[in-house]
């Protein structure tokens, strides 16, 4: 019975299960329980803008032949989360648009873009990481119940 946190690696079935989301977040990103606050904070953003690339890739190549994408719309779908937010105002297509919310306010200076069909992922606390990259996959995060 589980007693805390859990991973579940839906590609492989595995199961990882710790006392605290912390713990657990630890043991998925290298280097995250030796680093500081900030730099923690680095870790997630850059581990959830990495598979955020990978996912915003497959889906435009699940769904590009059904539109038809100018260059601002390809602009934004590509490009690389783990190196910079882009900037622009609204996002109007039905294509999923995954963004990193630590690329804009009230990190930066930049404002947070509008669009029913933008999927924000939220790196600020380890429970925040959790439930984003549980929402794109390939893991499922699961809490046990306070009994």
């Amino acid at each position: 019975m589980m007693d805390g946190h859990a991973l579940l690696d839906n590609t492989s079935a595995s199961i990882t299960e710790t006392q605290t989301a912390s713990e657990l977040v630890d043991g998925v990103i290298d280097g995250h329980a030796d680093a500081d606050d900030d730099q923690r904070l680095a870790l997630r953003a850059r581990f959830l803008a990495e598979h955020a690339n990978a996912v915003q890739a497959t889906i435009l190549a699940d769904v590009a032949h059904h539109y038809d994408l100018d260059e601002d719309a390809l602009t934004v779908l590509l490009h690389d989360r783990a190196r910079e937010a882009v900037a622009f105002d609204r996002w109007d297509s039905d294509i999923p648009l995954i963004l990193i919310s630590t690329g804009y306010t009230p990190f930066t200076e930049r404002p947070r873009p509008a669009g029913d069909s933008i999927v924000w992922l939220d790196p600020s606390t380890e429970t925040s990481f959790l439930r984003s990259i549980s929402s794109i996959g390939p893991v499922t995060w699961f809490v046990a119940d306070a009994a």
